[in-house]
Formats: structure tokens, sequence, C-alpha cells
């Protein structure tokens, strides 16, 4: 059955950041790093295009056009909770209503909102069996309510991802590189009141990201200092820390003007950093990060 004109349903994609776009049947929307709709710009680890919604017979589809991440798809609606997965290359029809689609890189966890709404779109009728409709409350017992608190734990410590243990503070390090802008992490904080990180940017990404952004060229000790390079950075060590708790998170972060190299003695030759010939060169700026915020960063 096809649906024209006026009742033609249309589909609000809404990115929960200030883009919303409202799509009429025969439109179709991208969404990822490069989509009409952008998600993880400066996330190294999100597809260019991610997702993509399309329209056939009246019915809104989406399609998952990346070749790593799996999506949820939630239901928002008063009489109707369910979840559907998406995977890589799969497509599915989007349910009437609001539904929230959540998404998550090595780095980072995304959700965006949408809706099919319009006069053609009705819900769905609950399926009868026996005289009495299938739909109804569900009052768990105490045992029940234990059993499901300790399925759903990992989702609340991990928000949008699947059910994986949270990472450790080791694996920020790894998280952060993702970012283009950065080249070495070395998160610190071992018996002091909170976890800080040096960084050093990747003088090879640099020249490409400030084209990007609109930014006039400049070296790596310019840029270290730079406010949109050093805004850049908070938003990616605020996107690492939602996968930890917040005892685990990076506090503060120094840029500093020197990468680490194995011809200064701050890298093996199998590229790892070396933690403590590092700590000992950059001993001043660790000092100061302390010494200033004995009592822990400002809130």
């Amino acid at each position: 059955m096809t649906v024209s004109g006026s009742d033609a349903p249309r589909l609000i994609v809404d990115d929960l950041s200030g883009t919303r776009v409202v799509l009429a049947p025969g439109e179709d929307l991208t969404v990822g790093r490069m989509g009409r709709v952008v998600v993880g710009e400066d996330d190294a680890h999100m597809h260019r295009v991610l997702l993509v919604f399309w329209s056939a017979d009246g019915v809104w589809w989406m399609g998952n056009e990346g070749t790593r991440l799996t999506v949820s798809v939630e239901t928002r609606g008063e009489r109707s909770i369910s979840q559907s997965r998406l995977g890589p290359g799969a497509s599915l029809p989007l349910p009437p209503g609001e539904s929230a689609v959540v998404f998550a890189t090595a780095t980072s966890a995304y959700e965006i909102r949408v809706a099919v709404t319009g006069r053609g779109v009705h819900p769905p009728e609950p399926v009868v069996v026996g005289g009495r409709p299938t739909v109804g409350t569900f009052s768990p017992n105490l045992d029940q309510v234990a059993l499901l608190t300790a399925l759903v734990e990992p989702l609340l410590r991990l928000p949008a991802a699947d059910v994986t243990e949270v990472p450790s503070v080791a694996q920020l390090e790894d998280r952060l590189r993702g970012h283009p802008l950065i080249s070495q992490v070395l998160v610190i904080g071992d018996g002091e009141p909170f976890i800080a990180a040096l960084i050093t940017l990747d003088k090879e990404m640099l020249p490409q990201w400030l084209r990007n952004h609109g930014l006039a060229a400049m070296d790596v000790v310019e840029a270290s200092s730079h406010p949109q390079v050093l805004a850049a950075l908070d938003r990616a060590v605020a996107r690492t820390n939602r996968a930890v708790s917040r005892a685990e998170s990076i506090r503060t972060f120094r840029v500093l003007a020197t990468d680490f190299t194995e011809a200064n003695g701050l890298l093996t030759p199998s590229l790892k950093v070396k933690r403590g010939p590092v700590m000992e060169a950059h001993a001043d700026v660790i000092a100061d990060i302390y010494s200033s915020t004995r009592k822990g960063p400002q809130e």
C-alpha cells in the first residue's frame, strides 16, 4: 500500500545537539562523521556514513552502512517498549512514534532520536489471544527485580553499549589516541588525589585538522596552547570519560610541546610509552598539575 499526500508519514531525525531534520517521503538522510547529520566528527572510530534513512511504500527504513558498529533501536511509545539490533549491512523498518537510536565506538557513546509521524501512521493494535489483550502491566517480584537489575547493570554503567565490562583506566590512553589530533597519551595519578593525562599532538595530522576547522597553519608548539585545539581535546577527554566512573576519569590534562619518540628515549622500539622516563622528563609539568590543584580540580 502506498500512502501519499498529507497522509504520508514523515520522519524527524534529531541529534539531541541542535540539529533536527524533517524528511518527507522520497527524501533520504545520512548520519555519520561526514553525513548530512554529523555525528562523531572528531571520533576517528566513527564511520563516515553509519546510518541512512529512506522511505518506501509509506514505510520509513533505517540501514546500517557501517562495517563494525551495531546499532540499537529502542521504542519510546507509551504502549510499546522494545529493542532491536541492527548489524552492519542490515536494515529495518522504523516503528510509528518515537525511537532512540543508540550506538558506540571504541571511545564514545551516541544517541539520536527519530520519530515517524503523520496522519497515515497508526499505533499497532495489541494482539488478542483467547479473548484477552497481550499488553498489560508487569509487576515484578523482589527476585525478578534483583535479576533484572543484575542484567542491566553493565548497560547502566556504559549507556548505549553492548553488555561489556567498563574499561580500565589504562585503556583511557588507547581510547584518546583515536582522536586525529593526538599522538601519544600518558595517564598519571598514582598516589595523587585525581587522575590526569599528558597529551602530545600528531604533527602529521595537525595541518589537515586545522584546515578542516578553518584555522590558520601553525606548528605543534603553537597548537599546544591554541584555544580551539584545547577545546577539541577537552571534548575528546569528556567523551572518553563516559566509559568510566568519576573516580577513574581524567580530571585535567596538559598538552606537551614535544612528542614522545624513540629518539628522545620516551618510546620503546615497539612504540610503547616509557612511563618512568616520561614522568622524569616532564616532572615540572606533573608537579604543576598537582601543586596547583592539590585538593582536586575545580568542579
